[in-house]
């Protein structure tokens, strides 16, 4: 019930704000309860005129029969250039193509570890002006795609690279978060976890580093013996990313906080 109230009382003071473009730099805090960390925010903390307006866009409807139309663990989903959607499903490991009228055209990809198979589909972006961009974090490599799904080049990323999430800056740039669990042997109670940002070019080599964030959270048990336990909390945190041509925009879940790059 508190991690709702917040949540509400989060977006009420959002959309307040913005209507009413008041200086907000008193009207969040953190504070503890009971051992938990709560983050309050009773209106948006960015200047008048500085918010981030998005566009609204008509509600598609995917309504037909079939395994085009059972999705199982949706991962991502995207509108491309003529109305159409291209659906992540990753249950099926498969790249679904509908049109603008919600009508299945395609479907490519299944599981395995081949061309245009796939492990664990997580991604999926505009790459160019004719291709999609579809990452696969368990196989560590990102697949381009014509608009119509006709595989295109395999980027593969360094073995010793682990990326939670990748994606298309522009033709020649990638940004992804990566992580390590170099020191989690010694990681025992409560932990969180932090992501390295880094820029790859197009071959999927890591060519500088943005910056780090705070990554997901924690509760690991080590046993006697060897082997632990890593329990999942009730109200999990991450960090996340999100790329556009002009910047990189970087998210708290547990802050409620963005920034832009």
């Amino acid at each position: 019930n508190r991690g709702r109230f917040v949540l509400v009382a989060a977006l009420a003071g959002v959309f307040a704000g913005c209507a009413e473009r008041e200086s907000t730099a008193q009207r969040f805090a953190v504070r503890d309860s009971s051992g938990t960390s709560l983050a309050e925010s009773s209106a948006p903390r960015w200047a008048p005129d500085r918010e981030w307006r998005v566009d609204s866009l008509a509600a598609r409807t995917l309504d037909g029969s079939g395994d085009a139309f059972t999705f199982f663990r949706v991962a991502d989903a995207m509108r491309l250039p003529d109305g159409g959607i291209v659906v992540l499903d990753g249950g099926t490991s498969e790249v679904r193509f509908f049109d603008a009228a919600g009508v299945h055209r395609r479907t490519v990809g299944r599981e395995g570890d081949g061309p245009g198979e796939f492990r664990r589909l997580s991604a999926v972006a505009r790459f160019r002006a004719d291709s999609l961009f579809v990452y696969d974090d368990a196989a560590g490599r990102a697949t381009v795609l014509t608009l119509a799904g006709d595989p295109g080049r395999v980027i593969s990323l360094d073995g010793d690279l682990q990326m939670a999430e990748l994606l298309p800056l522009d033709d020649t740039t990638l940004v992804g978060k990566a992580w390590s669990l170099a020191g989690f042997a010694s990681t025992a109670g409560p932990y969180r976890e932090q992501y390295v940002v880094v820029t790859l070019d197009g071959t999927g080599r890591v060519t500088d580093t943005l910056t780090t964030m705070p990554a997901w959270n924690g509760y690991k048990v080590n046993r006697d013996g060897g082997g632990y336990s890593d329990f999942a909390p009730l109200f999990p945190v991450d960090g996340h990313l999100a790329v556009a041509p002009d910047g990189v925009v970087l998210g708290r879940a547990d802050r409620m906080e963005f920034m832009r790059m």
